[in-house]
């Protein structure tokens, strides 16, 4: 086992189990039947992180393909951005319906400070990352600034979003951001 190999093994376990929560807490939510009062932001939230978690695995054999060592002082800023994405699934749909029903209209609207600011940490988490790698690399300034640039741009939303309550705008940057993801990853092969 190579040493990505090794690293790519570990970031996986804990995007499976991000992927796992999403899975199980939309499972709980279909199996409640008319318990469940159903709406549109919260499903699209969660196809947004199930997507976001696909994009990290993806990422991850491209990232480390290429690994020879690291230090764990290197390889920790990719753990805590893992494990923010684990929590932003974990926040993306109910972990349980109660017996007395759920209205997933409510759920958004209450979970939506901590959902937002989980992704916009978890967005700045790999921006930092990004730069710290770059830096250490040797980069020059200009190429880190393009780095951070583009991705950087999500973060002032999501912070907006955290305290705003139009259901339109944030269906909007939700369709947006599932736009830019999908069209980011859906070309974009692993290993090549």
């Amino acid at each position: 086992m190579t040493v990505s190999d090794y690293l790519a093994t570990f970031v996986s376990i804990i995007v499976g189990l991000a992927l796992a929560d999403l899975a199980g807490s939309l499972h709980r939510l279909l199996r409640s039947g008319p318990r469940v009062i159903w709406d549109w932001l919260t499903p699209l939230a969660a196809l947004n992180v199930a997507f976001a978690i696909q994009s990290v695995w993806w990422a991850t054999f491209n990232g480390l393909v290429h690994t020879q060592s690291v230090t764990f002082a290197e390889f920790t800023p990719r753990v805590f951005s893992t494990m923010l994405l684990f929590l932003l699934a974990s926040a993306a749909l109910p972990d349980e319906v109660p017996q007395e029903g759920l209205s997933l209209r409510r759920y958004y609207d209450d979970n939506r400070r901590y959902f937002w600011a989980l992704y916009a940490l978890w967005v700045g988490s790999i921006l930092a990352r990004r730069v710290g790698e770059a830096v250490i690399d040797g980069h020059r300034l200009a190429d880190i600034a393009w780095l951070v640039g583009g991705n950087a741009v999500v973060i002032p939303p999501m912070i907006a979003l955290m305290f705003l309550r139009s259901r339109l705008l944030h269906g909007a940057f939700l369709i947006v951001l599932l736009s830019v993801t999908l069209t980011s990853w859906f070309s974009d092969r692993v290993g090549g």
